[in-house]
């Protein structure tokens, strides 16, 4: 409806290497025009939320029309014990959009995040998370760093019933427009 065309490749591969028993290594690549809606569908907007200037947020993403291509790395490690569970992600990503009319949000985004859970009993599980991700918005010259940090309590009660509760704190620190925010959830 804008008039313009976009087209471009459509790469999504992803590879898990089982080390040992114990251990997996994962590898994810995406390269690919989409928008928020697809995103969220696919499984996105998780982590960090990103302020982008009015627009509706959810995790990660900033619910708009506008089409963007994205070209993102993952790396992953799982380690699966006894008790002790542990997840590392490193990942790097590219959003370029096609109409800048609107939210200036051409960004670079880097992120780690690790999770550790330690069964208490055979379905009570305590676990942390940290997690970092910096935004580096690329028409406005301005940047981002979030933080969280965090515990949970999860229970398995059955097959399909489990509860989970979380404590997390979030950090935003930005310069130029962005504003710091923090919040206790």
């Amino acid at each position: 409806s804008r008039g313009d065309n976009a087209s471009g490749p459509l790469v999504r591969a992803g590879v898990d290497w089982r080390a040992t028993d114990r251990s997996t290594f994962s590898f994810d690549g995406v390269w690919q025009y989409t928008d928020a809606a697809s995103s969220l569908a696919a499984g996105g907007g998780t982590g960090f939320d990103a302020d982008l200037g009015g627009a509706s947020i959810i995790g990660t993403e900033a619910i708009t029309p506008d089409v963007y291509e994205e070209k993102s790395i993952e790396a992953g490690y799982h380690f699966v014990a006894t008790r002790l569970n542990v997840d590392a992600l490193a990942r790097y990503a590219t959003y370029r959009y096609e109409d800048l009319t609107g939210l200036p949000s051409n960004r670079d985004e880097t992120g780690l995040g690790f999770n550790i859970g330690y069964l208490l009993r055979p379905r009570l599980t305590l676990g942390a998370i940290a997690e970092v991700n910096y935004r580096d918005f690329t028409v406005t010259d301005t940047s981002e760093r979030d933080y969280r940090i965090g515990a949970y309590l999860t229970q398995q009660l059955g097959p399909q019933w489990s509860w989970r509760v979380d404590l997390a704190r979030y950090d935003r620190n930005g310069d130029g427009a962005i504003q710091s925010y923090n919040e206790n959830s």
